[in-house]
């Protein structure tokens, strides 16, 4: 069986924002259960420095489930 990956996309993360508090609870339960599991956002707090991956087109190729 491969790995289990299970990543969060969100438009923008933001410290102190609900979805952004929830999308980052979220992200811990997977990691917990051993997920890869990781956070993409369109626009994000430039303080959340490595927590965030920047989401642009060609972020992920064609052979990748999104």
């Amino acid at each position: 069986m491969g790995k289990k990956v299970l990543h969060q996309f969100l438009m923008d993360v933001s410290i102190g924002d609900a979805t952004s508090d929830h999308a980052f609870l979220i992200q811990g339960w997977l990691r917990d259960l051993g997920f890869e599991s990781e956070i993409f956002g369109a626009e994000y707090d430039e303080e959340l420095g490595s927590e965030v991956h920047q989401f642009t087109p060609g972020t992920f190729s064609d052979q990748d489930l999104v």
